[in-house]
């Protein structure tokens, strides 16, 4: 089996290669090269021996014949000087010779011998010359034992091996240039030979990776090209290198996005809501099934249409607008417009749209919002239904039964007086309930504003009292409005509503003989109501949800009227309506207060 690497690897390979060729070339070089420079100093240090050796045979031998006769002696012994600088001249050279020969001990042995036997000799030479710079001719006799003592050390300087080592050392030196060259040969070949071979290798790596990787590469590109084009892709590939990584994951996200479109189709074509694509002219490009279930079009009757084709004539300036916004990348809300359907009915719908400006096209879809519309309208008509039909019998039997309250004398028997009563009191509750839901639906419809003015709270707290105390009196429940000179800018209706459903509220849910306490003060610019009571408390988990419409504690129940849930909620509203906020805070089993805010405009005159 073949072992296989990851591309990674190979690369690697392919770079480190070629430089561990150039690393083992450029050892070999450095070795060479150090060859040639050793070669070179022991030629240059035979060259200077051989030189040395020549200019010290030349010395001694000048001054060997310098005392070959009695007269030369003299002469020299008349230049002394001359003799000495020459001797010194020649120790000078056998030292240089000794240092060049440290490296040669058999060379440096001859040059010891002979540098001894010269030093001797030279020791005699100068006492000849003495003797004979002191006696003159008379000195012959003296210097006899001398002559004799010199020409035995001459012999020890051992001229002709110092001559011949000299020859060897100019046979060396004269190797240079052959050396030299075949250094020049070796190089040469190396750089030639090292870098044919690194070459040849790269290229055959760089071909075999170009091979192998262009090849998947092409197979990846072909994967692509049968992705975008819905196409069955290529088998996947094998191996544990990176393009082949690669290539699996592609497989892999290929399978994803062909579920993801088969799941985006799926939510499409059973979607309720109309989805459409409209290009850049306001065609329709694509629509799913739901045009036939909601407008009854087929498919292939919209396609190629022009979207504002289907809508009521007076919402296409809408559509347009909507779409010239989107195209400008501006903040957009949804339009509530009216489409025709296939059958000349009319839908009231509302249409959500997108902007692709890399496709050009429009997305959107139509929410077909005709039975809430519906709906709408019908509760719009039983409201005003029980508006006109039901309110209005009402007020007159609670009018006919004042009447009849008013004039029952003692005669009457009480139990009739007991049903009027009770008939009146039902009727003002059913007139209650009737009130809340019309001011809930109004609400609801904002199609209720309030008359903001400036209002004393003293004479809307007075009002509440007139109204409220009777209630309280028939329970048993004491009422203790606290004093106030705040002025609100309000609605002077809404605010006695708020404040008469609160204390109501609190009646109704307070033991018998508590106190029900109303007071005010004023908060940054607002005046913060607080209507208290002693009842049983309402549980945390329900403060929150205790202001919304037909909701009711679990925990309280009424001892004098049943709710209808709205009452609270219309609060809400109302106060909000005038600006301010609204809230309650309790404790099961001590009580609990009620909230709410408004506008502050100037404190009243005392």
């Amino acid at each position: 089996m073949v072992n296989r690497h990851s591309l990674s690897t190979k690369v690697l390979c392919l770079v480190a290669f070629p430089l561990l060729i150039q690393l083992a070339l450029f050892s070999w070089l450095a070795i060479m090269l150090r060859n040639a420079e050793a070669e070179l100093a022991a030629s240059t240090r035979a060259r200077a021996i051989a030189e040395i050796i020549n200019v010290l045979s030349k010395d001694i031998f000048s001054g060997i014949a310098s005392f070959t006769a009695e007269t030369t002696v003299q002469e020299i012994a008349k230049n002394s000087d001359n003799f000495i600088a020459l001797t010194d001249k020649v120790r000078s050279d056998y030292e240089r010779l000794r240092d060049l020969s440290l490296s040669n001990p058999q060379l440096l042995q001859t040059i010891t011998r002979s540098h001894a036997g010269a030093e001797a000799a030279l020791q005699t030479m100068l006492a000849l010359c003495r003797n004979t710079q002191k006696y003159g001719v008379g000195a012959r006799n003296l210097n006899n034992p001398l002559w004799t003592q010199l020409h035995r050390q001459l012999l020890e300087i051992d001229y002709k091996e110092l001559v011949l080592a000299g020859k060897e050392q100019r046979k060396i030196a004269n190797r240079e240039t052959e050396i030299q060259a075949k250094f020049r040969h070796q190089i040469l070949f190396l750089l030639v030979a090292g870098s044919t071979v690194t070459i040849i290798l790269g290229v055959v790596l760089a071909l075999y990776l170009t091979r192998e990787i262009t090849g998947k590469l092409e197979q990846l590109t072909d994967n692509a090209y049968r992705l975008a084009s819905d196409l069955p892709l290529n088998p996947e590939m094998t191996g544990p290198d990176d393009i082949s990584a690669l290539d699996r994951l592609f497989h892999s996200m290929g399978r994803e996005i062909k579920e993801s479109i088969r799941k985006e189709k799926a939510v499409v074509h059973n979607v309720h809501d109309m989805i459409c694509t409209v290009d850049d002219d306001g065609r329709i490009t694509a629509v799913n099934p739901a045009v036939t279930n909601l407008f009854g079009y087929a498919i292939r009757d919209v396609t190629g249409q022009h979207l504002i084709s289907i809508l009521v004539p007076k919402d296409v300036d809408k559509v347009r607008s909507l779409f010239s916004g989107l195209k400008r990348q501006a903040q957009v809300t949804p339009l509530e417009v009216q489409l025709k359907k296939a059958d000349d009915s009319v839908a009231d719908i509302l249409l959500s749209a997108t902007w692709s400006d890399q496709e050009k096209k429009v997305y959107a879809v139509v929410h077909d919002m005709t039975e809430r519309r519906q709906s709408e309208r019908l509760k719009q008509e039983v409201v005003a239904m029980v508006t006109h039909d039901l309110r209005t019998p009402l007020f007159t039997i609670q009018n006919i039964l004042g009447f009849l309250a008013e004039d029952i004398t003692d005669k009457v028997e009480q139990r009739l007086v007991d049903y009027v009563t009770m008939a009146e009191s039902n009727t003002e509750r059913m007139l209650r309930l009737i009130n809340d839901l019309i001011d809930s639906e109004k609400m609801s419809a904002e199609m209720m504003q309030p008359q903001l003015e400036s209002v004393e709270l003293a004479s809307s707290f007075q009002k509440c009292r007139e109204v409220a105390a009777a209630i309280a009196e028939d329970v048993g429940i004491k009422l203790a409005f606290n004093q106030t000179d705040l002025v609100v800018n309000a609605d002077d209706q809404m605010l006695e509503r708020v404040l008469f459903n609160l204390v109501v509220n609190a009646i109704k849910f307070s033991p018998k003989g508590s106190l029900v306490t109303l007071s005010a003060s004023g908060v940054d610019g607002n005046a913060h109501v607080i209507i208290e009571d002693n009842g049983p408390g309402i549980p945390e988990n329900e403060l929150k949800g205790i202001f919304e419409r037909f909701r009711q504690g679990s925990s309280r129940s009424s001892k004098l009227y049943a709710s209808s849930g709205l009452g609270l909620s219309i609060c809400k509203a109302f106060v909000e309506l005038q600006g301010g906020k609204i809230w309650a805070t309790s404790e099961v089993g001590k009580g609990s207060q009620f909230h709410f805010t408004v506008p502050l405009t100037a404190p009243s005159k005392s």
